[in-house]
């Protein structure tokens, strides 16, 4: 099952706000857990920032289990199309219909529906 597309979200997000040759020069930072202990307690406002984004990501996850027992196929396709815009025709098929709890010919439906209406 697909979980998640926050990472990407943000890798996109961050990517668009410098220039290529600035994101060029970007490096991914791993840390493990014991070092990220010592940020947490020595760089002020990290803890915050933090538990923000945990509390963001937790909220986000707890709404998409209400929608996923809720809503409808289609309601989650278009909720998806207004959280992740930039994303739903990148990724493939069977991974957004795994996202959504779907089978991919159910999300194929869905678009053609979808572009059926809008004609």
């Amino acid at each position: 099952m697909t979980a998640a597309f926050g990472v990407l979200r943000a890798y996109l997000e961050a990517r668009a706000a410098f220039t290529e040759s600035e994101f060029a020069f970007m490096h991914l930072l791993l840390i493990d857990p014991a070092s990220h202990r010592e940020i947490v307690e020595h760089v002020p406002g990290y803890a915050a920032a933090f538990r923000t984004g945990l509390q963001k990501r937790a909220a986000a996850k707890d709404n998409r289990i209400v929608s996923a027992l809720s809503a409808s196929a289609e309601e989650r396709y278009e909720d998806f199309l207004k959280t992740y815009p930039s994303i739903a025709q990148r990724v493939p098929q069977w991974m957004l219909a795994s996202y959504l709890g779907v089978s991919p010919e159910t999300v194929s439906r869905i678009r053609k529906n979808r572009s059926r209406r809008s004609s």
